[in-house]
C-alpha cells in the first residue's frame, strides 16, 4: 500500500491501541485513501531543505 512516510505512525498508532491485524488492516487501507485523495486534490509537495528555500530563491 505504499503509504510513505506517514506508515510508521499508523503502525506505532495501531500497537499502541492494541490493535488486532483484522482491525489494522481496514484502517491501514482508509488512511492510504485518504493520502491518495490529498495528493490528488494538492498535488505533491514542494521539497525545500530544513531551513526553508534554497539560498538561491531568497
Amino acid at each position: 500500500m505504499g503509504e510513505g512516510v506517514g506508515g510508521p505512525s499508523v503502525s506505532l498508532c495501531a500497537l499502541n491501541a492494541g490493535w488486532t491485524v483484522r482491525e489494522f488492516v481496514p484502517n491501514a487501507q482508509f488512511y492510504g485513501v485518504v493520502n491518495a485523495f490529498s495528493l490528488a486534490t494538492n498535488g505533491t509537495p514542494r521539497l525545500t531543505g530544513s531551513n526553508g528555500p534554497s539560498p538561491a530563491r531568497r
